[in-house]
């Protein structure tokens, strides 16, 4: 059963409320601060954390969301065990149905090395993913979208990356 919890907190409460976030180990980090990026397995940073204007930890467990506005950090969690401190607002998603979709990232997979490059840009990607199956692969970012009876969708969080074939060769 998914829930849908959320809350203007205090940057001191947002830090607590990461710090009591469960770990099974498979967690991404996708944040953003004036100067730096991070894409990577989830560790807690809190010097880096503190920093962020925005991000989201997911997991296909759940995903907690943030950004900052107005001096508050604006969190939402979409998952299956919601942290405490954050208000319940589940019955936001009664009537919507979870489909699941699969985005396509930069880069192709170099033989089998921990990166994939991107011709276009001229770029490496080092994406934190374990699997070594393609050789050319691809990496998706695993969605769920919950739409409406109109096929709107109304809430989304990110659940995984996963390797996929590629071109061949």
């Amino acid at each position: 059963m998914a829930f849908l919890h959320a809350a203007d907190l205090t940057a001191d409460a947002w830090l607590e409320l990461v710090r009591g976030i469960p770990l099974a180990g498979d967690e991404v980090l996708m944040a953003f601060s004036p100067a730096e990026a991070r894409l990577e397995v989830f560790t807690l940073d809190e010097s880096f954390l503190e920093r962020t204007d925005q991000g989201r930890i997911f997991s296909p467990q759940g995903e907690l969301k943030w950004r900052r506005v107005n001096g508050m950090v604006r969190a939402v969690y979409l998952g299956e065990s919601p942290p405490a401190g954050l208000e319940d607002r589940s019955p936001l998603l009664e009537g919507l149905s979870p489909t699941l979709e699969e985005r396509f990232l930069w880069g192709v997979r170099h033989d089998l090395d921990k990166e994939w490059i991107e011709l276009e840009a001229c770029h490496r990607f080092r994406y934190p993913v374990t699997t070594e199956e393609h050789s050319r692969g691809r990496l998706a970012l695993v969605t769920e979208l919950w739409e409406d009876s109109a096929g709107v969708p109304r809430f989304g969080r990110y659940r995984a990356l996963k390797e996929v074939p590629g071109e061949k060769s």
